[in-house]
């Protein structure tokens, strides 16, 4: 696999360290499963604060691990789970707390009613035809107006299956969603 990953016609001896790293991102994968069915997944929230007003004017969602053996990070697990599929029910369950979590902050008067959530998206999610249906049920039943939502994607969605991800970006554009290019 670590040849194939370097590329066609390339030769890759065996080495003990390819070993431990395969075992390392299999048990993590294993591990992330289990943190996904056990509710062990939180989401921090980067304050956007307006200075002159000083007031906080949105957030972003950053979803974390943090594992009993010590937090294992998003540069760790998010590529295992875009390539196992499972951040396509990790993003469902991080959109709906983000914006749950915002209905209350605005409810009890911590940021204004125009305060915005965003939360990053992944190419697995975008080309995952259900995706704006999805984004529609979090919306509804965290009781968010669309337009307070930017979901953040990155320049590389449109790389792999390009029509299919305009079609899904455009009907998020339709839901009232906000989409903005990150990275």
């Amino acid at each position: 696999h670590h040849a194939k990953k370097k590329g066609p016609d390339t030769l890759q001896f065996y080495k003990e360290s390819l070993n431990s790293r395969w075992l390392k991102r299999f048990s993590i994968e294993n591990k992330l499963r289990r943190a996904l069915e056990q509710e062990e997944l939180t989401v921090f929230y980067q304050p956007k604060i307006d200075i002159q007003r000083q007031q906080i004017v949105g957030m972003e969602a950053l979803a974390r691990w943090p594992h009993t053996q010590g937090a294992i990070g998003p540069a760790e697990f998010i590529p295992i789970a875009e390539e196992t599929g499972t951040i396509v029910p990790i993003g469902s369950w991080a959109m709906l707390e983000a914006l749950t979590q915002l209905r209350r902050w605005i409810d009890e008067g911590v940021c204004s009613p125009a305060a915005t959530m965003s939360v990053n998206v992944s190419p697995r999610q975008l080309s995952d035809t259900n995706f704006p249906a999805i984004v529609s049920e979090a919306l509804t039943r965290s009781g968010v107006s669309p337009q307070l939502l930017w979901l953040e994607v990155t320049e590389s969605v449109m790389i792999a299956e390009p029509d299919l991800a305009l079609a899904t970006l455009r009907r998020l554009r339709s839901l009232g969603v906000r989409v903005a290019l990150d990275d």
